[in-house]
């Protein structure tokens, strides 16, 4: 990814990952986006 793209998502993905980790310890799948 371009250092741009990772800027302006920095957020986005930062709150996406934290959301995965909850669900993974809720209900681990294995399955990651």
């Amino acid at each position: 990814m371009l250092a741009m793209e990772v800027n302006d998502y920095a957020g986005f993905l930062n709150a996406r990952s934290v959301a995965e980790s909850i669900a993974s310890m809720l209900a681990p799948t294995g399955a990651r986006l």
